[in-house]
């Protein structure tokens, strides 16, 4: 069974940033709880505390909350309200479907009574609610509840229950003596509902839950280790179901593309450990795809492009030790790259020629209009054009910079 500790408090504090300081709402229901403990010391500022759904017998170790507003123990095994009389910020408690008892219920209640804000009680599903008697008698004693098992405490009903008071105190101690004799008569049940026959319930479920857990894990690391095996002994076929390249990486390496400072070629890179024997290496180079087979594991990856095989290059980084694989593109348009770096070279002739425009015009005196018009009859061709614009400056001028 669980205990509530400070690692269960901070897993349940998720919602605060895992802070139990400055913790005032936590939800431990359903975690098989059987006592209350630890909260005093690291939630002192808790103000709705959920507990519901556990197989806690009693309530302790309450008193110190004293900022504590809501208290859920729904389905529990609680069979007496105590231990909260320091609970002095209480308004709402919740015992649905727990064992208060009626030899309990006048202690439950004075205990209750010491809650100065408690305004909402519920006792439904306890042995107690067979009194029919049980509403009258609690909003009697607690002149401050305002609802009760979910419904609203009128005026006139407290004025009612008041009046009688006496008489349901006599009503009860009867019942009680009543209630203890017979149970002294009778033998117990194994199919009874008791707190002790609940708590078997549970812990005998919580095996059952524990058991069938093992057994799940054992078959998942068999059917991983049936999988793992045949992955293993099994090479991965190049093509996939639908007739498709497979991509696959088995080897779990790293990898890339390198596309920024070659166009002209696929660079791939895959990252093996650095001090692997490359004879453990084998390449398998194809138009569309690589395959690579390291230490027996695959890993094959699909081309963008087709490339040419025949030119490619396989080497390996002295540094890194990465597998590097230059494959020349097959439909690489060799005469488009030619022209854009004529075009570029053309651009930087032209760039090398302004000084010397620059100069013509200052020393020649030239106006504007007809230095444009020189310019605009100048060849496109960077030689004839600085042959053209040399001749129209003076090579003894010093002034002028002189063609490189």
């Amino acid at each position: 069974m669980a205990t509530i500790t400070k690692e269960m408090l901070r897993k349940r504090a998720e919602h605060n940033e895992g802070v139990l300081s400055t913790l005032e709402e936590i939800s431990l229901h359903q975690q098989n709880i059987e006592k209350i403990e630890n909260l005093e010391y690291f939630c002192r500022h808790l103000k709705i505390l959920y507990l519901q759904s556990n197989i806690i017998n009693r309530m302790e170790n309450l008193n110190k909350l004293k900022e504590l507003e809501y208290l859920n123990l729904a389905v529990n095994n609680i069979q007496k309200i105590e231990n909260i009389e320091g609970c002095e910020s209480l308004k709402k408690l919740d015992l649905t479907l727990n064992f208060v008892d009626l030899e309990d219920l006048e202690s439950s209640i004075t205990c209750l009574s010491k809650c100065p804000l408690i305004n909402d009680l519920y006792l439904t599903g306890n042995p107690c609610e067979s009194w029919g008697s049980l509403k009258d008698y609690v909003i009697a004693r607690l002149p401050q509840l305002r609802r009760f098992n979910g419904s609203d405490v009128l005026k006139s009903e407290r004025i009612k229950a008041v009046q009688s008071l006496k008489l349901l105190e006599k009503e009860l101690e009867t019942l009680v003596a009543e209630n203890i004799k017979k149970k002294k008569q009778e033998q117990p049940k194994e199919e009874a509902y008791t707190p002790e026959s609940r708590t078997k319930m549970y812990k005998d479920l919580m095996e059952k839950q524990q058991q069938e857990e093992e057994e799940k894990k054992q078959r998942q690391a068999n059917d991983y280790t049936d999988d793992l095996d045949k992955y293993l002994k099994e090479p991965p076929p190049v093509y996939n179901a639908e007739g498709e390249i497979r991509q696959c990486n088995q080897g779990k390496y790293k990898f890339k593309f390198v596309n920024d400072w070659d166009d002209e070629n696929v660079v791939f890179e895959l990252y093996v450990p650095k001090f692997l024997d490359t004879s453990l290496i084998n390449v398998d180079l194809n138009p569309t795809y690589v395959r690579i087979d390291v230490k027996g594991k695959i890993t094959q990856i699909k081309f963008e492009e087709e490339v040419i095989v025949a030119k490619s290059k396989v080497q390996r980084s002295t540094t890194t030790g990465a597998l590097q694989l230059i494959c020349p593109k097959l439909n690489f348009d060799h005469q488009t790259k030619k022209r854009k770096e004529a075009k570029e070279e053309m651009k930087k002739e032209e760039k090398k020629l302004e000084p010397i425009r620059l100069a013509h015009l200052l020393k020649k005196g030239e106006k504007e209009e007809e230095l444009l018009k020189e310019i605009s009859t100048v060849s496109l061709n960077p030689k004839e054009s600085a042959k053209k614009v040399e001749e129209k400056v003076e090579v003894d001028d010093s002034d002028v910079p002189p063609l490189e």
